[in-house]
């Protein structure tokens, strides 16, 4: 069973932010920019003016009553104004309309296509300078991984499924939110991995965690809270950065749960075992030293498995049968016997070593 505390996950998040202070930092910005967040809103401003009937005097009449018949049947018609009003209105209520609706259908396709991706790179950034292999070229790495339609895809099915059950209802949803939330670490680490996979990993890594996480988030309400008193410059300088290598510290215990289920080839000789991977950070080892380096063996059967030098190296055994025995290299090193057909018997020196005979055939 997978336990965590709320200040474990801390301490070593701001062990983590120690060693990566500034890099978090921009990290954070550029998490800022690609989510959404931030921005200010444009207040509409309103002048008033005095009105204009009060600035002429009551002794000025330009209109007399008395030289002018008004008729508002010949002068004014409603008819020709309201067919000019009318049209008017409803041309700029559908330009409006269709504006909104390019502005959101683009803002759909960059958060899609181009915020997706590089929020799952800053995870991976902040999962790998937590174990000491800082590269701010993860934030960008889904680009160039080969598999970026992947992410775009699962990463696009988690936010439509989301939406749907906040439109059905809100409680739901905000669960549905909760289950999916490791879906972009774990993409961070495998962008190759199927959809369905990664719904079920991120499924089994939530469960009975999802209110332990809620608290996780309500511990920084405080920190907020101090960040609007600075107008944002506390959370641009410490709390963004330390509550996202919080969530990376939160990923990295909950991941655990993946290897102890061996769910989907992900556990055992997959996913993680022991340290970062078993078989390495990626699948042809980023560990010299794991269960392999290049795939099932380097050299042989394995490294430094069923022995050190293969089964064999050259021939049927270098160093195994025996030594000196029925071969090195091969039937035999040198004739019919390295010594001679046995060590002290049928003769050292006598039925041959080297020749027919050593030093009675020919001297």
């Amino acid at each position: 069973m997978i336990t965590w505390t709320r200040a474990e996950l801390k301490q070593r998040a701001k062990e983590s932010v120690n060693r990566n202070y500034w890099w978090f930092v921009l990290a954070c910005l550029i998490l800022t920019l690609v989510g959404g967040t931030g921005g200010g809103g444009g207040g509409s401003s309103y002048s008033s003016s005095n009105n204009n009937s009060s600035s002429y005097s009551s002794d000025y009449n330009y209109f007399d009553d008395d030289d002018y018949d008004w008729d508002d049947d010949d002068y004014y018609s409603d008819d020709s104004d309201s067919n000019f009003v009318l049209p008017l209105v409803g041309l700029i209520a559908g330009l409006s309309i269709g504006l909104f609706l390019i502005i959101f259908a683009v803002a759909i396709v960059f958060s899609t296509f181009i915020c997706a991706p590089i929020r799952v790179g800053i995870y991976r950034f902040f999962l790998n300078a937590r174990e000491g292999r800082r590269n701010f070229g993860d934030v960008i790495f889904v680009f160039s991984s080969g598999h970026y339609l992947n992410v775009v895809k699962i990463m696009f099915l988690a936010s439509l499924k989301i939406a749907l059950w906040y439109l059905l209802f809100i409680i739901p949803g905000i669960i549905k939110a909760y289950e999916y939330r490791m879906i972009p670490y774990i993409l961070s680490e495998h962008p190759e991995i199927d959809s369905k996979t990664a719904f079920q990993m991120t499924k089994t890594q939530m469960d009975g965690e999802k209110l332990s996480t809620w608290v996780l988030e309500l511990s920084f309400f405080g920190w907020a809270c101090l960040s609007l008193l600075t107008c944002g410059i506390l959370s641009i300088f410490w709390v963004n950065p330390y509550s996202q290598a919080t969530y990376a510290e939160l990923y990295a215990v909950l991941r655990q749960k993946t290897f102890q289920t061996g769910y989907a080839g992900y556990g055992q000789n997959g996913y993680n075992q022991n340290g970062y991977n078993q078989n390495g950070y990626n699948q042809n080892g980023y560990n010299q030293n794991g269960y392999n380096q290049n795939g099932y063996d380097q050299n042989g059967y394995n490294q430094n498995g069923y022995n050190q030098n293969g089964y064999d190296q050259n021939g049927y055994n270098q160093n195994g049968y025996n030594q000196n025995g029925y071969n090195q290299n091969g039937y035999n090193q040198n004739g019919y016997n390295q010594n001679g057909y046995n060590q002290n018997g049928y003769g050292q020196n006598s039925y041959d070593q080297n020749n027919y005979q050593n030093n009675d055939y020919n001297n």
